[in-house]
């Protein structure tokens, strides 16, 4: 891929530079090209901007799965990789980014599970992947996540019950899991939570599973062990 329509010919951190490139004593630190109409795929070799810590490259047009490689970009603390056409399963080794703070995956393809490994980082506060194809359970290791400030995973077809380790993440303000296909009783250790916190309704829960509320989280305060309805 390129950028501003033609490929420099300068080193990428000499004179004058790439469009959107930031140097840090002769090597790529940040990559700030969202918004640039860019396409193609992300190789494998992309793990060797190992001195990466921004990543900014949303509301373009890659269409590639992430590569295994990414993982070798251990000093990234931002990706912001929204609105492209990216595919596949998030890989296992996006758990060895532990610098990471922010990483936003909205608005793609994405299919397949979301990886356990992700609960290992420990600095995490942001984790934003609605409206994708994310299936399965959410990982009980996202408990894990303590600095967690948002996470939002709605708009996908995750499926199973809401772990109760979620309830670990008092640092959080935004918990989204609205329009899945989550079922079951919602643990009540979601109710240690800041109020207002969590996004629920609808839920979309499957017939033969549906969701039922602790009183906690009731808006109508209904007992527990009652459904509760989605507003009208």
């Amino acid at each position: 891929w390129v950028c501003s329509g033609s490929t420099p010919v300068s080193p990428i951190c000499g004179s004058p530079g790439w469009t959107g490139v930031v140097c840090s004593e002769g090597t790529v630190s940040r990559l700030n090209l969202a918004n640039k109409k860019l396409a193609g795929t992300l190789p494998s070799s992309f793990g060797n901007l190992q001195e990466l810590t921004v990543l900014q490259i949303g509301s373009n047009c890659f269409s590639s799965s992430i590569p295994s490689s990414f993982g070798s970009l251990t000093n990234l603390v931002t990706a912001s990789m929204f609105t492209n056409k990216f595919i596949g399963q998030m890989p296992s080794t996006l758990g060895d980014l532990h610098s990471l703070i922010f990483i936003a995956v909205n608005a793609n393809s994405f299919s397949g599970t979301l990886p356990t490994s992700l609960g290992s980082l420990s600095l995490l506060k942001v984790f934003s992947a609605p409206k994708n194809g994310i299936v399965g359970s959410i990982p009980s290791s996202f408990g894990s996540l303590t600095n967690m400030v948002t996470l939002s995973l709605d708009r996908n077809s995750l499926t199973g019950t809401i772990p109760s380790q979620l309830g670990f993440l008092l640092s959080t303000r935004t918990l989204a899991l609205e329009n899945n296909g989550l079922g079951g009783l919602i643990p009540s250790s979601l109710c240690d939570l800041n109020a207002g916190v969590i996004s629920l309704l609808p839920m979309d829960s499957p017939p033969s599973d549906p969701l039922v509320y602790p009183t906690c989280l009731s808006p109508t305060g209904m007992p527990t062990g009652i459904p509760t309805p989605s507003p009208t």
